[in-house]
């Protein structure tokens, strides 16, 4: 193998398997990155897809190209926060019941140095404040005694509205002889899907 041959495999190797994030900083700059890509991507992409041929001179009018700066910023943040949601879904374990305030308190910080590490964009005047409050508080509602999320699905239905319904019986510990309930563990969770009109409305909010 050729020494350029073996560059381009380190590369390509590299971005297949980047380096485990290992402090705050790493985990901080994967979650600006990730989330930058993410909202130029949905937005240009479906922009393109929805207008065809047509997006040549779209891309090249002053009022869309300002809509689209702010469909861009706004789903950065919506990403932003849902890249947050599952990394603290992934850290819960490690930090433990006892930690688990700790942690969502350092996500919030963390959250509110992402969003502040660029000047706001002129649209938000007021800043990222409504943001970063509206994260706190989907970090609280998923808060129960003991363990958030999927404990023991037991049922899954269609609901007459068309959408999923998950029974989840919360959480038991068993053993041999007996089996510890917790009270108030269980949940009816509703999944709703994103459509293409959701992502519509947003867009034609921002013009």
């Amino acid at each position: 193998m050729t020494g350029m041959s073996s560059t381009v495999l380190r590369s390509v190797m590299a971005r297949l398997r980047p380096a485990p994030i290992a402090n705050v900083g790493a985990f901080k700059e994967f979650l600006k990155e990730r989330a930058l890509l993410v909202a130029q991507k949905c937005a240009i992409d479906y922009c393109r897809g929805k207008t065809g041929l047509a997006s040549y001179a779209l891309f090249t009018e002053e009022p869309f190209l300002k809509a689209l700066d702010v469909c861009r910023w706004e789903t950065f943040a919506a990403v932003l926060g849902d890249l947050l949601i599952l990394g603290e879904g992934h850290l819960r374990p490690q930090a433990g019941a006892e930690r688990r305030l700790l942690l969502c308190d350092a996500l919030l910080r963390l959250h509110a140095d992402v969003l502040d590490s660029a000047a706001p964009p002129p649209h938000r005047t007021q800043g990222w404040d409504d943001v970063i409050t509206a994260l706190a508080a989907r970090l609280q509602a998923s808060r129960i005694d003991l363990e958030e999320g999927f404990e023991r699905p037991v049922d899954v239905q269609v609901g007459p509205d068309g959408l999923v319904y998950v029974l989840d019986f919360g959480v038991f510990n068993p053993s041999e002889k007996t089996m510890k309930v917790f009270p108030k563990t269980g949940r009816v969770y509703r999944i709703e899907p994103v459509t293409a009109q959701d992502f519509e409305r947003l867009f034609a909010a921002a013009m």
